[in-house]
């Protein structure tokens, strides 16, 4: 491997395993500061309901600095993020659910929802998604509205008495 310096050498580090694995612990220290702020901390002999999450994100933080001198001292082979159109397409898929629900209702959502995820792989036929919309759609029906007796509204909000 050749030697990199510079910020060929962040990006390097960066977008590597290790890197990557920083950056999460990084996200995940936020998050935790972020809920647990509101929260009183206490002492160690009178822990108060913030001061585990407090541990657990300075713990993170810690972790994350580990790997990412790890990532800087030796930078691994870059993580190939592959075709993102896929992944663009499902999370798409759920934000076309959740835009619908509430509007059209609960069937027209999740049909909705099934066939913006089967645009993600190619080759599926209109007959296939057809099929799976109607399955998925009787399942989710027979499942929440039936056996789960959820108050799970299928149809759009004209419809309902």
């Amino acid at each position: 491997m050749q030697r990199v310096t510079g910020t060929r050498r962040l990006v390097a580090a960066l977008t590597s395993q290790a890197g990557l694995g920083a950056i999460l612990m990084f996200v995940a220290a936020a998050i935790v500061f972020s809920e647990a702020s509101g929260l009183r901390l206490g002492t160690a002999a009178a822990m108060g309901p913030g001061y585990f999450p407090v541990i657990l994100a300075t713990l993170f933080c810690l972790f994350g600095v580990l790997l990412l001198v790890e990532a800087w001292r030796r930078p691994g082979r870059r993580i190939d993020p592959g075709p993102l159109g896929p992944l663009a397409v499902a999370l798409g898929s759920i934000v076309v659910f959740a835009l619908l629900l509430r509007i059209a209702g609960g069937a027209i959502a999740i049909a909705a929802l099934v066939a913006v995820a089967a645009m993600a792989e190619r080759g599926r036929s209109l007959r296939e998604i057809a099929t799976l919309i109607v399955v998925i759609v009787a399942l989710i029906w027979l499942v929440f509205v039936v056996v789960l007796d959820l108050q799970l509204a299928m149809l759009p909000p004209v419809f309902l008495p």
